[in-house]
């Protein structure tokens, strides 16, 4: 059993806590009624612990796969690039920006 002090009406007593509880306090705030408990505290402790580096690891290893998405992307942009997609566009457009202005020099 663990245990925590309380003050009750100005008296300090012992009241029961489970571990999912005992594990926000400091562990020299606690009571031990067994060798076990603390044992169990401990693991308990040690288990919650494993479970947040094992998160942390899951979202390190989502970040570093977004990084190489990221990444591929970016490569792709600089092949396109490359194969004068951009280019070929932007000329596209350069040549529909003038036949605009000409149409529109016609309308005046």
């Amino acid at each position: 059993m663990v245990l925590i002090k309380v003050i009750e009406n100005g008296r300090e007593i012992y009241q029961k806590i489970d571990l999912k509880d005992a594990v926000k306090f400091n562990k020299s705030a606690l009571v031990f009624t067994t060798e076990d408990d603390e044992d169990a505290y401990d693991d308990y402790l040690e288990d919650l612990e494993d479970e947040k580096e094992d998160e942390i690891d899951k979202v390190e290893e989502e970040i570093d796969d977004l990084e190489d998405k990221l990444d591929d992307l970016e490569d792709e942009i600089e092949d396109s690039k490359d194969d004068g997609y951009y280019e070929s566009k932007k000329d596209e457009f350069e040549s529909r920006k003038e036949a605009l202005k000409s149409k529109m020099e016609e309308l005046k």
